[in-house]
């Protein structure tokens, strides 16, 4: 599943309680693992919306969402590991991916996991 260069943790800004700015934090958190349907993405660049303020404020909320929670509902990067059933990218692949409903976490974090729904290979990458 993995390509071998998966850490087991990353680094990530999450937050334990709705508020500000002053609630995101840099934390140390597990690499999260993926479901045979997922991907789990090296981001490379996280895009920054009002839809994130909105989360760490409390009012838009994916549901099933359990803190910590990390922000970010859009990113690109690399491919690092495909579930068993996902046949539309491959590790390794540069990709474009934004998840407004994202309960198992968001791109604001090296390692970020997603449905393929919202996944785009990246003009020019791939």
């Amino acid at each position: 599943m993995a390509d071998g260069d998966v850490p087991e943790q990353m680094q990530a800004a999450a937050f334990d309680e709705f508020g500000g700015p002053e609630v995101i934090t840099p934390r140390i958190l597990p690499v999260p693992q993926i479901a045979d349907d997922e991907v789990l993405i090296k981001v490379w660049s996280a895009g920054v919306g009002v839809w994130d303020a909105l989360t760490r404020e409390g009012a838009l909320v994916p549901e099933g969402s359990t803190f910590p929670i990390v922000p970010g509902a859009e990113a690109a990067g690399s491919v690092a590991a495909v579930g068993r059933q996902v046949t539309n990218v491959a590790v390794g692949d540069v990709i474009y991916v934004y998840g407004y409903t994202r309960p198992k976490g968001g791109f604001y974090a090296e390692y970020a996991r997603t449905g393929t729904a919202g996944i785009a290979n990246s003009p020019g990458g791939g």
